[in-house]
């Protein structure tokens, strides 16, 4: 915007003197403050976006490794069910509990090893091993275990594990995963 200002120059001449004030107009103001508040409003739905599913892929990462950790552990022991016992005690056990998740009992080694998933917690179910009679918690946020007798020397081991927490992005529940196993026997 341009202002037109008279000033007098000395005391007879007057001059016309063009002076071009620079500045933003209030309007002008308004709409940058629009603009840059849109702008990091975008940034920060970004960057909530961003972090939530960082959060989301940690807890899907530990769930995973609880899991294999757990298959991975399950499978050495059933290797060696049977070794070092004598004929009459068999190598492993399979047991139901009424619909729910299974037990099994390995015995190697002289040790009596059993799986289980304890639900005395429904809200924190755990994976628990029992060695000689001495539970302790295995892994954590393990819903289900599953082991199937699939002939005489080979067994499959299902575990569902879940994420330690609920994700809002999929209707207020856990993420799950299923891990299965087959175990060849060496010992029968």
């Amino acid at each position: 915007m341009r202002l037109w200002i008279v000033e007098l120059i000395g005391s007879k001449q007057m001059k016309l003197q063009i002076k071009n004030e620079s500045g933003f107009t209030l309007i002008e103001l308004l709409i940058a403050s629009v603009l840059a508040g849109v702008v990091t409003f975008a940034a920060l739905d970004v960057y909530l976006n961003q972090h939530q599913q960082f959060i989301i892929q940690e807890q899907v990462s530990d769930m995973q490794q609880r899991g294999r950790a757990a298959l991975d552990e399950i499978a050495f022991d059933l290797r060696q069910s049977g070794f070092g016992t004598p004929d009459s005690i068999s190598a492993f056990t399979i047991g139901a509990n009424n619909g729910g998740p299974d037990t099994l009992a390995i015995n190697h080694h002289s040790n009596n090893i059993t799986y289980y998933v304890d639900e005395s917690d429904t809200a924190n179910p755990n994976f628990m091993k029992d060695v000689n009679g001495t539970p302790q918690i295995f892994a954590d946020d393990i819903e289900g275990f599953e082991v199937t007798s699939m002939g005489t020397n080979l067994v499959q081991i299902s575990i569902v594990a879940r994420t330690n927490k609920v994700d809002e992005k999929t209707g207020n529940d856990y993420r799950r995963r299923t891990y299965t196993m087959r175990v060849q026997l060496r010992n029968i």
